[in-house]
């Protein structure tokens, strides 16, 4: 029992590391594409 709920911890855990990592990546590409003079400089 023990072992399937660490399991679903774990995985939980790594699906709410992609959300974020994926929200971090659209952050990224928004500040780009909405901020080019970033880039420019």
């Amino acid at each position: 029992m023990l072992v399937v709920v660490s399991a679903l911890m774990f995985s939980s855990a790594g699906l709410f590391a992609k959300g974020i990592d994926a929200g971090a990546w659209d952050i990224i590409f928004w500040r780009i594409g909405n901020g080019g003079l970033y880039l420019s400089f």
